[in-house]
């Protein structure tokens, strides 16, 4: 069996079982974690399956549609660049241009079309570090005019990079003094705006709402309107830095450890931000150790 059939064999075992009974019986995606060079699917109610991907990511960003992995090899193949896997074939195709950057993260819009990366730019001899637009169509590489106080410390970086849908804003965390703060960061004209301190942020994919995690023992979450982040709502606690929107915008998907793992190990929950509630899913129970967590879409296997 080829990788592209196995890929798609698994993901129908997981994901597609939705469909015969249960609450969650027609929703149409699967909760989803990468450990090693292997992805995990997870549905509401169905056992998981676990497929192998073509090669270990060292950093990876799920597209917005859930149909594909945008992900950077590890070393010694960095250099590589970034390459997009798609979850219905199988492929892997490089972005044109992402070998001369190393993303400590990197975030991609809802077409594809633009990859920000927050990480070095190496040229020749050169190297710059801050932020950068890539053209996932042609290559050229934009420097995103942020006030220029950054050093190539990996610490002092913003991290877990999130877009806004039209691709026009980001929000980051980055270290600022003692502890870590979220920022609003303007990819057009370059500034960048405190929304207070935090651990990581990701803009829902309607563009509504920036979900926030509090820098704090037990993750408070707070949701944000982004044109006015006085607007907020808080949805109580969560167990680690997981916060990903699903691509309709209605769950967010955290983690929760299990006392008997001492931590290390822990269970998906997806909490509805329309009504508060969380619903366990329970196919990850006490299966999930890396915050690598996304979702993807049953349409890679229809």
């Amino acid at each position: 069996m080829t990788a592209a059939a196995a890929l798609a064999a698994a993901l129908l075992a997981a994901c597609d079982l939705q469909e015969k009974g249960g609450p969650r019986a027609a929703y149409p995606y699967c909760a989803a974690f990468v450990k090693g060079d292997t992805l995990v699917a997870f549905p509401f109610d169905a056992e998981k399956a676990t497929v192998t991907l073509p090669f270990v990511p060292a950093r990876l960003s799920y597209s917005r549609d859930g149909k594909s992995l945008y992900a950077a090899r590890q070393y010694p193949d960095r250099r590589a660049g970034i390459s997009r896997i798609d979850l219905r074939s199988g492929k892997v195709t490089a972005v044109p241009g992402s070998a001369d950057l190393f993303a400590h993260s990197f975030a991609v819009s809802p077409d594809g079309g633009k990859i920000v990366i927050s990480g070095r730019y190496r040229k020749g001899d050169g190297e710059q570090c801050g932020i950068f637009e890539l053209s996932g169509a042609t290559g050229a590489v934009r420097r995103v005019p942020v006030p220029d106080n950054l050093d190539c410390d990996y610490q002092y970086t913003w991290h877990d990079l999130s877009l806004s849908p039209d691709g026009g804003r980001a929000v980051a965390f980055r270290q600022v003094g003692v502890e870590p703060e979220i920022e609003l960061i303007d990819l057009i004209l370059g500034t960048v705006t405190s929304l207070g301190r935090g651990s990581r942020a990701a803009w829902s994919p309607d563009g509504k709402w920036i979900a926030v995690l509090d820098y704090s023992t037990n993750y408070a979450i707070t949701v944000m309107d982004p044109g006015d982040p006085s607007k907020r709502r808080g949805f109580g606690g969560t167990g680690d830095q997981e916060l990903s929107w699903s691509p309709d915008s209605r769950y967010l998907l955290l983690w929760k450890p299990c006392l008997l793992s001492l931590g290390y190990f822990g269970t998906l929950e997806a909490l509805d931000v329309e009504n508060g509630k969380r619903e366990t899913i329970r196919s990850s129970r006490c299966a999930v150790n890396l915050m690598t967590s996304g979702w993807v879409s049953n349409e890679v296997i229809r």
